[in-house]
């Protein structure tokens, strides 16, 4: 059976954090929504290129794929921290 593999919306994933910055500022939160905001603008560019320009664009976000990690899964961190403490 092939393993299954979650494909997370972007806006979904930008609001959570958004709403970290909102109330608390974080520098954390601020360096994703930056770094969101750039992968979004790539995507603009793609969207209604031709096909290699497409590609190309798209080529452009692996840098920004690299770094997701570094940045968001402390963000992740933080808004599961967040979530919690204001469910208890």
């Amino acid at each position: 059976m092939p393993a299954i593999t979650e494909v997370a919306c972007w806006a979904h994933c930008r609001r959570a954090i958004f709403d970290v910055w909102q109330t608390a500022k974080s520098t954390v939160a601020k360096a994703a929504l930056d770094r969101i905001a750039q992968f979004y603008a790539i995507e603009d560019k793609a969207r209604f290129a031709p096909s290699a320009k497409r590609l190309a664009h798209r080529a452009a976000t692996i840098p920004f794929r690299a770094r997701r990690r570094a940045v968001l899964d402390p963000a992740d961190r933080e808004i599961e921290r967040r979530q919690s403490a204001s469910l208890a």
